[in-house]
């Protein structure tokens, strides 16, 4: 099953890509965050937040990856998966992931530290359901785009790719 990689630097351009794929039949996307968040800016956030739920509105399946930091989880808990490889990352430089947070281990790198931080971030994702329960049972969502200009983003986008 063929999943679609959305980019795009707008909210049309987003969209587009969000109904071309679903006018080839595919439902089920995957968007990359990390670029948005690397740094830590606050608008970049926001924006990747923004982008990620207008994709989530189109997707039956949404894939979130550059997700590194636990602590983003929460903020995106309306993805239906995440992909990341900062379990290894953190182990790699003798980190021990504990809930959201690094603290340094006092053995260094080894396999099963990996293994740890694994299964501490897979308790992160865990806990997220309680989060997507309130979205999908209407909850507001105060940092969404502007309902509006999504909906004119979306009058545009079908208009020019004649969906």
């Amino acid at each position: 099953m063929p999943i679609g990689h959305i980019k795009g630097c707008c909210p049309a351009q987003i969209l587009a890509h969000c109904f071309r794929f679903k006018a080839l039949g595919i439902q089920d996307f995957i968007f990359h965050t990390g670029d948005f968040l690397k740094r830590g800016d606050t608008n970049l956030i926001n924006i990747a937040r923004s982008y990620a739920y207008d994709i989530r509105k189109q997707a039956r399946t949404l894939i979130l990856y550059g997700m590194g930091a636990p602590s983003r989880f929460l903020e995106f808990s309306f993805a239906d998966a995440f992909i990341t490889f900062r379990h290894f990352v953190s182990a790699t430089h003798g980190l021990k992931i504990i809930g959201s947070k690094e603290f340094r281990n006092e053995t260094g790198y080894n396999s099963k530290l990996v293994m740890e931080n694994f299964l501490e971030l897979r308790n992160c994702v865990q806990k997220l359901n309680n989060q997507k329960t309130l979205f999908m049972k209407g909850g507001v969502c105060t940092w969404a785009a502007d309902q509006e200009v999504v909906d004119q983003c979306m009058l545009q986008v079908k208009t020019k790719i004649k969906i």
